[in-house]
């Protein structure tokens, strides 16, 4: 693991969205609930927060240019990769189903959480948190363990959804959102 500024940025801002992962479910469920757009509250999730890491980075070009790039860079690809890819493909899969699209919204965000949980275990299983993680491997076992991590924040998320909306609850939010 790099000692550089940037790589504890990097998962500070992994860490970040994986805390604030369960509040997306949340605000998606609770708009529905008093009548608001769940899609408009799931793209407010990826939108709001990359307007903020944009104004960050111009906030930050006092001190540095370079610093303000890694910092807004990061912040960018970690809630794109994080929230947006899993939540884009979920709502268009789900959509290419012919699930109705307040309840795509929603299933997907519940996916969003488990996935993220489920992708640090991945990241903590080669010896922990301080010592040996995923960030200490090298070689094939490290392509391995970053190609798991990858599969569980982008895929687990989708596949989560699609099973979710074939259960006895998530035919439940189908009907109820049409």
């Amino acid at each position: 693991m790099s000692d550089h500024v940037t790589a504890g940025l990097l998962l500070f801002v992994y860490l970040g969205l994986l805390g604030l992962s369960p509040l997306v479910p949340f605000t998606v469920w609770t708009a529905g609930r008093f009548g608001r757009s769940q899609r408009r509250t799931l793209a407010a999730w990826v939108v709001v927060p990359a307007a903020l890491s944009l104004l960050l980075g111009a906030g930050l070009l006092v001190l540095s240019a370079r610093f303000a790039l890694d910092v807004a860079g990061q912040l960018l690809v970690g809630l794109l990769v994080l929230w947006g890819l899993p939540l884009g493909l979920g709502v268009g899969l789900l959509d290419r189903r012919g699930t109705a699209p307040q309840a795509a919204a929603l299933l997907a965000a519940i996916g969003l959480p488990v996935g993220l949980a489920l992708s640090f275990l991945v990241f903590l299983a080669p010896g922990g948190f301080y010592r040996y993680n995923i960030t200490f491997l090298t070689g094939p076992a490290a392509w391995l363990a970053w190609s798991a991590f990858l599969a569980a924040v982008v895929l687990l998320p989708v596949a989560l959804a699609v099973a979710l909306e074939r259960t006895a609850v998530g035919r439940r939010l189908t009907r109820r959102a049409r």
